[in-house]
């Protein structure tokens, strides 16, 4: 089985206003996935604060999901992400939650900014008591 989408006005791209949902255990592939992130369609931007502290809240688990109990996977409990980053966090049209990982990547990566600012300061401070 396999989803065409045709556009009518022969373009690469094909609008849809409504939500596309797989049955449970489906996947989609893909070579890319874009997320739309140009300045221009953004307002009000702020440098993440406290992303380490978000990063260390977190609680990677394992688990198998009830509809496929042989594969073993990872990643976070939605619920438990709310208290984190609710930023990823949606209800699906079922009312059970989902997260956007993609999204934790900004996250991930100011944290490391954060750890490594801590870094610098302790090797400073190291190299100024060995002087």
């Amino acid at each position: 089985s396999y989803l065409k989408f045709v556009s009518t006005t022969n373009s690469e791209s094909v609008d849809m206003g409504v939500d596309l949902n797989l049955a449970d255990g489906a996947s989609v592939t893909a070579d890319a996935f874009v997320l739309n992130s140009d300045e221009t369609l953004k307002k009000d931007i702020k440098t993440l604060d406290s992303a380490l502290d978000k990063v260390m809240s977190m609680r990677g688990v394992t688990y198998q999901f009830k509809h496929n109990p042989e594969k073993q996977e990872v990643g976070f409990l939605a619920q438990e992400m709310k208290n984190s980053v609710p930023e990823v966090v949606s209800t699906t049209n079922k009312g059970t939650l989902g997260i956007d990982y993609a999204k934790l990547t900004s996250v991930l990566v100011e944290a490391v900014k954060e750890q490594q600012e801590q870094i610098e300061e302790l090797k400073a401070k190291l190299s100024k008591d060995n002087s």
